[in-house]
């Protein structure tokens, strides 16, 4: 195989929680032949093949079952630009997506900006930053159904999307390529995008330059804050540098890259109408720690890493949590990351 599998890799290095012990069995894949070629070689070794993108939502355990091989597509990068449709492979990282609109002069597609997540990923939650969702720009989604090992596409108005839901948490289905909606500025017409002059070249350059450290979120936002994104990309215009400087101001401000974490941790009961987060301050959890992990004191809806904190210890805090709200307001919030056990 051209695969390379390692064995013992530390799981804590991919995931912005920095939390996870080692694989037995890991690769990256970079194109789709070498899913395939993953998936065949886990059929024939008896290996349970598990799929993760940057690992910006995920609690990896501490143990992990030796019997899984977990696959990264964080390699997978890979852009398809046509006149009025762009796809991007599942691996491509989000926040670089964001400006791709942000060339486009298209400020309404820069919501994702500073998402430390893949494209994959994002479909897979329908990402959401306040009340934008990652669905609105979705057009068709290509994926393997892993049942008949089959190429496939459905429609994004046929993915189910929801609140922080789509058709892929409840299907056997693999995400491969997304194609995206670019409702206006068609890229042939731009004289001055990146897309333009061998541009092209730097854009995929600047998707690969920061593969592995894109887990860190204090080295992901020096690589991506303003400041330096707008010394390589010139031509974005006044609105779209003025909705990335927002969005930059306002992660910033909620500390969302001084810790290790994997953002929000519980999904917001619409029904009950208040914040997660809220009512974690609320109930004065705010700061609550066991051993290192903490619930933020800056968010009562993010956990952080303060050192060497474990799966064991994170989870302890998101059961105390469970129960304080389901005590003192009635219901039990559901948790949005997705925990490994």
């Amino acid at each position: 195989m051209k695969l390379k599998i390692f064995k013992n890799y530390p799981l804590s290095t991919l995931s912005t929680f920095n939390i996870g012990g080692k694989a037995s069995y890991f690769t990256f894949v970079e194109d789709q032949q070498q899913i395939f070629e993953v998936l065949e070689h886990s059929k024939k070794a008896g290996l349970k093949p598990f799929f993760f993108g940057n690992g910006a939502n995920i609690l990896f355990p501490d143990k992990p079952d030796r019997d899984t091989i977990f696959i990264s597509t964080r390699k997978f990068i890979q852009c398809d630009i046509k006149e009025n449709e762009v796809s991007f492979s599942s691996g491509f990282p989000l926040s670089l997506i964001s400006l791709f609109y942000a060339a486009l002069n298209i400020p309404e597609g820069c919501f994702f900006y500073l998402l430390p997540g893949s494209v994959g990923a994002a479909t897979y939650m329908n990402v959401r930053y306040f009340e934008h969702d990652f669905s609105e720009v979705v057009k068709y989604v290509e994926y393997i159904d892993l049942d008949d090992f089959k190429i496939k596409k459905i429609s994004g108005k046929d993915c189910q999307f929801s609140y922080k839901d789509s058709i892929f948490q409840k299907k056997s289905w693999l995400i491969l390529n997304i194609f995206l909606n670019i409702r206006k500025n068609p890229i042939s017409q731009l004289d001055h995008s990146i897309f333009t002059a061998n541009k092209y070249n730097l854009f995929i350059k600047f998707a690969t330059d920061n593969l592995l450290t894109c887990s860190n979120l204090s080295e992901f936002y020096q690589f991506y804050n303003l400041k330096n994104i707008t010394k390589l990309f010139e031509y974005f215009d006044d609105a779209c540098i003025s909705e990335l400087h927002k969005i930059e101001q306002d992660r910033v401000s909620k500390k969302h890259f001084s810790y290790p974490n994997c953002g929000s941790v519980f999904k917001n009961n619409h029904n009950f109408g208040t914040p997660t987060g809220v009512l974690v301050d609320r109930l004065k959890l705010k700061g609550l720690a066991h051993n290192d992990a903490m619930i933020a004191p800056f968010h009562g809806n993010i956990i952080i890493n303060t050192g060497k904190a474990r799966q064991n210890d994170v989870l302890y805090l998101i059961d105390l949590i469970k129960d304080k709200i389901y005590s003192n307001f009635g219901f039990v919030p559901e948790t949005e990351i997705v925990i490994i056990k």
